[in-house]
């Protein structure tokens, strides 16, 4: 018997940035269960360059969801009635989809499917007396309902085959305790300063369907490292590209350029929520909250420099010049934010002891 269903609303809908629908997702789960998801903004500090694309976000092994709230998300290869089993148990699910095949997606927000992004949204339960699915989708504040058919339609990874790419949510089995908030901080400041900095953390493994082939486990593995540079890395392989670039055609070095310039923005943007949500929940400190001001619009800064030296580029402007002066502010950015990251590791536990 299907459990009742929390009535959705656009007001629980948390929309991050331009590129973080799955994130999105995540957020608008824990913000319709009453959870305070800000916690996953202490530990959303990253880069990563995916499909020659600047991102800010972690992948959903990287959330720590079992940490902070003894939820487990858990990949499923599987079908439509799967799926059906799993929401009128009364689980929730973000699946996988193509934005273009969902009729209520804005057409002007697409873009992306290209490059090879998937789209992401929140299924939270099942209209018995429709037969359709409740779903809300965080990046244009939708709350909807799709149709069996509608779902696979927009979700199904081959034509014609009923098979799709989702994750459950459910309470974890294992007993759980909440942590305090000063090891929640100081948790989330040594990951964050970990991965950015490359030591001692090894990149999480590509997720692989039980029972893949051996084939398919190597065609996982080889995508993975192509396609997923974390930290510092993400903008050595970016500096990589820039200097490739003066040998791309113009068509394909200015559509590289107006995709990263867009998560550049989202980047901005999430670099903002992160030190806000330390300000908000972390009894830093006046000195502490000012340095931490100061070193952040430093950082926005040269983020907005990269931006404007890569338009310049594009429009062909002294665009010799332009390439060095774009090297000249990542190798900046490489500085300031590990010096910022490894500043708020310091300043936390200093409000831990």
């Amino acid at each position: 018997m299907a459990q009742q269903v929390m009535e959705v609303k656009n007001e629980h809908n948390i929309n991050l940035a331009f590129m973080e629908c799955f994130t999105s997702c995540v957020l608008t789960y824990l913000n319709i269960q009453g959870k305070d998801y800000r916690k996953i903004l202490l530990d959303y500090w990253n880069l990563s360059y995916q499909f020659k694309t600047l991102l800010s976000g972690k992948d959903a092994r990287q959330l720590p969801l079992e940490y902070f709230y003894g939820l487990k998300m858990t990949f499923i290869k599987g079908n439509e009635e799967l799926l059906r089993r799993h929401i009128r148990s009364g689980h929730s699910a973000i699946c996988l989809c193509q934005a273009s095949k969902l009729e209520f997606f804005p057409h002007s927000y697409l873009g992306m499917e290209e490059s090879g992004f998937q789209h992401s949204i929140l299924l939270y339960g099942w209209d018995e007396q429709q037969e359709r699915y409740l779903v809300t989708d965080p990046v244009v504040n939708a709350v909807v309902t799709l149709s069996p058919d509608e779902f696979v339609y927009a979700s199904a990874i081959r034509l014609g085959r009923n098979e799709m790419h989702y994750f459950v949510l459910e309470e974890s089995a294992v007993p759980f305790s909440e942590p305090n908030l000063e090891s929640c901080l100081v948790y989330c400041t040594e990951q964050i300063l970990t991965l950015y900095r490359r030591q001692r953390m090894s990149k999480s493994d590509p997720i692989v369907p039980e029972g893949s082939s051996d084939e398919m486990k190597v065609r996982a593995w080889q995508h993975w490292f192509n396609n997923r540079h974390d930290g510092i890395r993400a903008l050595e392989h970016f500096e990589e590209d820039i200097l490739n670039s003066s040998e791309w055609t113009v068509r394909r070095r200015n559509d590289w350029i107006v995709i990263n310039t867009k998560t550049i923005s989202s980047i901005r943007r999430l670099r903002t929520l992160v030190w806000n949500t330390y300000r908000d929940i972390a009894d830093l400190g006046e000195a502490h909250e000012e340095e931490g001001q100061r070193q952040i619009e430093a950082i926005l800064s040269t983020w907005n420099t990269v931006n404007f030296l890569l338009l310049k580029y594009k429009s062909g402007q002294d665009s010799q010049a332009a390439i060095p002066s774009i090297l000249q502010r990542i190798q900046e950015l490489k500085r300031i934010e590990l010096q910022f990251l490894e500043w708020l590791h310091l300043a936390v536990r200093e409000g831990a002891q």
